[in-house]
């Protein structure tokens, strides 16, 4: 059996940590391949690795070899009980992420199950299965190379615009959201298919999802953020909330996308006045028959304009008893005053 390089091993062990999957992956089988030669498993890790001896410091200089410890010992003194605090946090925590996980497993019947890729997962992998192929990449330390799966040769971790035709692929894959509302609940779908994945697998980076699927959910999220419409205004509150959930401060796209749809809205609203004002409204109910033509409307509207008790009535009103537009009312007061 070979003997294990220390060094190279932990630096294999780094690359665990990175935030491409596929790097991460395959440092991870790496690492495993390296363990195995030497008959050796993860549990023998700690001894092969060891533990480097601290150098002696003058007593003066603090040393922390847990740089949380050290920084959780410094809360304590300034906030005495925050260990207390952030301990419960933690266990807290550690608690719902248990509870979410065995809901997941509930929820597909088996950890096995939940790591299967779900319809729109199926539909979207398929779409681009045309353009997935490996290539060969360098491991970010220089130690050598390894294979990761692209779209025709693009992924998130590799520089260039991605391909107009995955892009097209992808949009094609499953109907667009033509609301913002739309929008925010296929992302929504999206990050809980991702966050079911990593209660499963544990943390996985920036994301579990296959490369079309995170795509896709880029794309419906451009929509969400910036490319859509408000036509209304619950769809401008959906925009403006998602943006403020973000935790972020807006970019200057989606800042500019907001105050879009608030003035989209002004002109709609705008729109709707315009009409209103040339719309004849229904004629009141206490209208007689002798104004059912327009000649008697007209001579109706001049009685009440020539009236002290009803000149004074806003132009809607006049319309609306007579059932003529507020407009035409307008033109026969300014011929009346005229006169």
């Amino acid at each position: 059996m070979m003997a294990i390089d220390a060094k190279k091993l932990a630096k294999v062990l780094a690359l665990m940590d990175s935030p491409n999957p596929g790097e991460r992956d395959a440092a991870r089988e790496r690492a495993g391949a390296i363990l195995k030669a030497a008959g050796k498993t993860w549990r023998d890790l700690p001894a092969i690795l060891g533990t480097p001896p601290v150098a002696p410091v003058a007593a003066a200089t603090p040393v922390f070899t847990d740089v949380m410890r050290g920084f959780d010992d410094y809360m304590e003194e300034k906030e005495p009980g925050w260990k207390a605090k952030r301990a419960a946090e933690q266990a807290q925590k550690a608690r719902e992420q248990a509870d979410y996980r065995a809901a997941v497993i509930a929820k597909y019947g088996s950890e096995e199950t939940a790591l299967e890729p779900i319809e729109i997962e199926c539909t979207v992998d398929a779409a681009v299965a045309p353009f997935v192929r490996e290539v060969l990449k360098e491991y970010s330390d220089g130690s050598g190379n390894y294979r990761d799966a692209t779209l025709d040769g693009w992924s998130h971790f590799l520089d260039g615009p991605t391909p107009a035709h995955v892009i097209a692929a992808v949009r094609a894959a499953l109907p667009l959201p033509v609301t913002i509302a739309e929008a925010k609940a296929e992302v929504d779908a999206w990050c809980e298919r991702d966050r079911e994945i990593e209660a499963i697998r544990g943390k996985g980076g920036d994301t579990w999802l296959s490369l079309g699927c995170n795509l896709r959910r880029d794309i419906v999220q451009a929509m969400l953020y910036r490319e859509l419409r408000a036509t209304n205004l619950a769809d401008a509150i959906v925009r403006h909330r998602a943006t403020a959930e973000t935790g972020t401060y807006p970019s200057s796209e989606e800042t500019a996308a907001m105050l879009a749809d608030l003035e989209h809205l002004a002109d709609l609203e705008a729109a709707r006045t315009v009409q209103n004002e040339h719309q004849e409204p229904a004629p009141d109910s206490r209208v007689h028959i002798e104004h059912a033509t327009a000649t008697a409307r007209r001579a109706e509207v001049l009685r009440l304009l020539s009236d002290e008790n009803t000149a004074m009535l806003p132009n809607r009103e006049i319309a609306r008893r007579v059932g003529v537009a507020p407009a035409t009312v307008g033109n026969l007061r300014r011929r009346t005053a005229a006169a």
